[in-house]
């Protein structure tokens, strides 16, 4: 009886214990879902809060559409506040409004671009946990995801406010939910009779997101 030569035993448990630390590690980052039909893969390692680090998009799961920023408005006074096309510098009084939110479909624009900043650790007011747009509003620099009670408007609406204002909130993503550091029942939530982002109690419809990376 001929003898059967096994070549590499070390060597193939060295793989297999190898194999199984890719597989944990895997297991340990968050996924992150492509745009269009490509498949999921797995994502950048969570830098705070479930957050990736880098750009991403916020997508609506049940309205598969993306948050983004839309411009502030310019106005003019002439004897009336008039809205106008923004051209410069003008000697008349005038005023830009602060960006505003809306939901599209998710085209990899630059208003659907957010990033999260987890700095300010060595700051008084501690560490910021922001959620800021990527696009850098003229002077006032990035505007950060928050919200405020409007009850006319029937509920907490979201809005955007300046990085650098005491409004800005802090934000957590959990299983797919969005909302502000110690207050997980309340959670971002799309209204899409509405046209309207506001904070609910969760447990309802169009509130869960999921973060696609982004150029």
């Amino acid at each position: 009886m001929i003898p059967t030569r096994v070549f590499g035993g070390s060597l193939s448990l060295v793989a297999v214990i190898a194999g199984l630390l890719v597989a944990t590690h895997s297991a340990a980052t968050p996924a992150v879902e492509l745009t269009g039909a490509e498949p999921l893969r797995r994502g950048p390692t969570s830098i705070a809060n479930g957050f990736p680090g880098g750009n991403f998009a916020l997508r609506n799961e049940e309205s598969r559409l993306c948050l983004a920023s839309e411009p502030g408005r310019y106005y003019e006074y002439d004897g009336a506040w008039r809205q106008r096309e923004y051209n410069g510098p003008s000697d008349r009084a005038s005023v830009v409004t602060d960006p505003g939110l809306a939901m599209f479909g998710c085209n990899g624009s630059t208003r659907q671009r957010w990033f999260f900043d987890s700095s300010g650790a060595s700051t008084a007011s501690g560490v910021h946990n922001h959620l800021l747009n990527a696009v850098r509003e003229d002077s006032r620099g990035y505007f950060a995801l928050s919200y405020g009670n409007i009850p006319a408007q029937g509920g907490i609406d979201a809005r955007l406010v300046d990085s650098r204002s005491s409004l800005a909130a802090r934000w957590k993503i959990e299983d797919g939910y969005l909302f502000e550091e110690g207050y997980p029942k309340s959670v971002l939530t799309y209204v899409p009779a509405a046209r309207a982002l506001k904070m609910a109690p969760r447990g309802g419809a169009y509130q869960r997101w999921r973060l696609q990376p982004a150029p």
